[in-house]
């Protein structure tokens, strides 16, 4: 960020410039949204210290405490007003603390703004209009009622002709394939044959021989199993390893 100060005494101009890195901008409170902060912890009050950055006098970077006030009574144009404090001290580094004490009412109206050491004191001078807020509607809740398609003619009749579109799309797939007819009936044949507990594994090991992600087994793979007998002929302990022969 680069920041621009401009001092103007008479027609003495003066102007500087400085550059502050992003991490140290984290959490920086500008004077425009320093107010809108104190109208947000009127509203949702915060009974710890907050704090967080921002310029001093000098534009320097400097952490800046937000602390709750004990609530009070106001005179307002002969009106008794209950008004909540907030406490900003800005922590100069080149300089003293400068700290403002600011009190609002509920709907987030400035009332009282003095700062600490100065003889200025900002009163409210006229009681405004108060602000209303707006409830929202609460909103309606639906109990979710249970499914019951068998019941409902729409959706009964809908299942219906999904039924019979499958049904259709399956015969019409079968009569362009008729080696998946045979397969089943091979397939039949072989269940009842051998008739397996387990159908589904037995099924999953039928049809894996059909399948193109199936590694490819190897028609040897009977004769690489190991044997006892040494590989080499030439082997002289292959006679006491063979059985003998009468």
């Amino acid at each position: 960020y680069t920041v621009n100060r401009v001092i103007t005494q008479g027609k003495d101009v003066q102007r500087t410039t400085k550059t502050v890195p992003v991490d140290q901008m984290r959490g920086f409170i500008s004077e425009g949204s320093n107010l809108l902060l104190h109208r947000l912890l009127i509203e949702k009050p915060v009974e710890d210290d907050l704090q967080f950055v921002s310029f001093d006098s000098d534009t320097n970077l400097c952490h800046v405490v937000y602390k709750k006030l004990h609530e009070r009574t106001q005179k307002v144009d002969d009106m008794e007003l209950r008004v909540y404090g907030i406490e900003r001290t800005i922590n100069s580094t080149s300089d003293l603390p400068t700290t403002w004490q600011s009190y609002f009412l509920r709907d987030g109206h400035l009332t009282n703004r003095v700062q600490i050491g100065s003889p200025v004191t900002m009163k409210l001078a006229k009681v405004p209009v108060q602000i209303e807020r707006e409830e929202e509607a609460q909103k309606h809740v639906f109990e979710k009622k249970s499914l019951q398609w068998e019941e409902d003619l729409q959706l009964h009749s809908r299942f219906l002709d999904r039924k019979e579109e499958i049904k259709g799309d399956h015969a019409t797939y079968m009569r362009h394939h008729p080696e998946l007819r045979a397969l089943l009936s091979d397939f039949l044949q072989f269940l009842l044959l051998r008739k397996p507990d387990d159908v589904i594994a037995f099924a999953a090991d039928y049809f894996s021989a059909f399948s193109t992600s199936m590694p490819d087994v190897s028609p040897y793979l009977a004769s690489n199993a190991p044997t006892p007998f040494p590989a080499s002929h030439t082997n002289p302990r292959i006679d006491e390893l063979r059985a003998p022969t009468r």
